[in-house]
């Protein structure tokens, strides 16, 4: 069965495996996921900065996601008998594109854009909660209109995708930022 959860940044996770899709798809492992976008953590790292969700729990939900490949384990070290691990995203992220988008009913389209909204709104509240008043110059809210066909849109997908490759990486004065992409085509009425 084909499933899809939406991650932080419009990074859609996807996979037509039932074990795999159903991993990703819990909100728990949605927020690992997108908290470890753009920075390795350790798993107790991770679980302090989901307060709501027990350690345990977390730490159950890490397992899926190391197991199916979404999260590897970047780095191991001995601390007072354990061993800790610091994690960071797999690499099995992917974009949904038209062959999964088809693949897709109307309720579970509907769901899956749904669910990216939510994902949207809490980055959203997440910058406002914290009030960092040097971080608003970096965002921004836009709609654009373009013209395309899928050779143009594929040029265009290419091109954007190099220049972000130059900042993906951290680095001094420099802040993770969520460039989040939706295209919806204008239905012609």
């Amino acid at each position: 069965m084909f499933r899809a959860g939406w991650g932080d940044g419009g990074v859609l996770l996807v996979s037509t495996e039932g074990s795999v899709a159903e991993s990703i798809a819990h909100p728990v492992r949605l927020r690992c996921l997108q908290l470890l976008l753009g920075r390795p953590m350790t798993t107790a790292e991770l679980s302090g900065l989901i307060p709501d969700v027990s350690q345990a729990t977390v730490y159950r939900h890490v397992s899926e996601l190391i197991r199916t490949g979404y999260v590897e384990v970047v780095r191991e070290r001995r601390v007072r008998g354990t061993t800790e691990r610091t994690l960071a995203l797999g690499k099995r992220l992917l974009r949904l594109e038209f062959e999964e988008l088809s693949t897709l009913n109307d309720r579970e389209l509907r769901d899956s854009f749904t669910e990216f909204l939510v994902q949207v709104a809490h980055s959203f509240e997440r910058l406002v909660d914290h009030d960092e008043p040097a971080l608003r110059p970096l965002m921004s809210i836009s709609t654009e209109t373009v013209f395309v066909n899928v050779e143009d849109l594929a040029a265009i997908e290419a091109e954007v995708t190099a220049v972000l490759d130059r900042y993906r990486t951290p680095g001094a004065g420099r802040h993770r930022l969520s460039n989040i992409t939706i295209r919806i085509p204008a239905a012609e009425v």
